[in-house]
């Protein structure tokens, strides 16, 4: 697939490669999640990309040797004045629900996406709920069973896996665009001791060694290797200070 351009962010683009080139455009007339992400890509070609789906309404815009790309709007300010049917279009009828039922917004669908943050893209429901900090089962009873199971689901595989790679991801957190940096809070929030928490989000303190100020370095080690849970390890500690 193709890949942002550099200079996207300007929306123009003169084109000095000696080479065909094609930037895409979108309508935004019931537009897909997917459709969007393209808007004013530039990509090589000799021939124009297929459509990603049926019925899609972008077309290609050819940029031959020594052409001007077209200028477009931000997918922000276009998105502000879309019709909220056309919005319900890209978020899909379960976001939607959500913004009927007064959970989220459409301004929380947007998120800006690439390596320079110069194209957009559509949230996923979890990632939207994420940043809101509202857990699945707050959202899942406005919708129907199935989809209700799938986000549950979805945000409990995401929690798994951010939960498993929490020492990386503190680490690289500023750095790494596919997990969404409130879940990764919100995970630590409940596994690191409050006073650590700001050191383990600015990569200054690893996980590890949170752990270790926290609980002591045996019952640290036994978290770690996994025969031992957050919850288990501060529940003793309370229950020692107890007695």
């Amino acid at each position: 697939m193709p890949k942002p351009h550099a200079d996207i962010a300007e929306r123009r683009w003169t084109n000095d490669t000696g080479e065909y080139r094609w930037q895409r455009r979108v309508r935004f007339v019931n537009s897909c999640a997917r459709c969007i992400s393209y808007h004013g890509v530039i990509h090589k070609g000799d021939i124009p990309l297929p459509q990603l789906h049926a019925n899609c309404a972008c077309v290609d815009i050819p940029l031959p040797p020594g052409a001007e790309s077209t200028g477009y709007p931000e997918v922000e300010d276009i998105w502000r004045d879309l019709p909220a049917e056309q919005k319900r279009a890209a978020v899909g009828k379960n976001f939607a629900r959500l913004v009927d039922k007064g959970v989220l917004d459409f301004d929380d669908a947007l998120v800006r996406a690439g390596s320079r943050g110069n194209s957009y893209r559509v949230k996923t429901l979890t990632e939207a709920l994420a940043d809101k900090n509202i857990k699945a089962g707050d959202a899942a009873r406005y919708l129907d069973k199935g989809a209700a199971t799938r986000l549950q689901n979805a945000q409990e595989t995401a929690r798994k896996i951010v939960e498993r790679e929490a020492p990386k991801l503190a680490r690289l957190a500023r750095e790494i665009s596919q997990y969404d940096e409130s879940l990764i809070r919100q995970i630590l929030e409940e596994r690191v001791a409050p006073r650590f928490l700001d050191g383990v989000l600015n990569a200054t303190i690893s996980v590890e060694d949170a752990w270790v100020a926290e609980f002591g370095p045996e019952v640290a080690k036994r978290i770690i290797d996994g025969s031992l849970t957050v919850e288990q390890a501060r529940a003793a500690a309370q229950g020692a200070v107890g007695r």
